[in-house]
């Protein structure tokens, strides 16, 4: 379900207004790909800013980096579901926290037991 979720709300980017400053150039997403259109939307968004040029859609990345991706691209179009409860492995020194606790607030990614997993892998694809 959640899976779902994050793919819905990347499906749904393209119907979003693009900011209109310069973001970084992703140089390995043609516009022949079916990917192009979302993962334009959020280089738009500048949600990628933190990656370099390269989206690397066939590898991973962390359930940290996707939350970070989503938080930069909805952080002020989704509202809190529920409040952030910790997690025994997120402290506030943690990459991204400030997106793991978003996530787990707008109902994206939920833990398992009381660990968040923010370093597991999630293919981008």
């Amino acid at each position: 379900m959640k899976k779902w979720l994050a793919i819905s709300l990347l499906a749904a980017t393209v119907a979003l207004p693009v900011r209109t400053e310069a973001a970084i150039n992703i140089t390995d997403v043609p516009a022949s790909s079916s990917h192009y259109d979302a993962v334009s939307y959020l280089n738009n968004q500048h949600a990628f800013d933190y990656m370099g040029s390269h989206f690397n859609a066939n590898g991973y990345a962390t359930r940290a980096q996707v939350a970070e991706v989503l938080y930069r691209a909805y952080a002020n179009k989704l509202a809190p579901i529920r409040t952030y409860k910790g997690f025994s492995d997120v402290t506030t020194n943690t990459p991204h926290y400030e997106a793991i606790k978003w996530s787990y607030e707008v109902g994206i990614f939920d833990g398992s037991g009381n660990y968040y997993h923010a370093g597991n892998n999630i293919r981008r694809d």
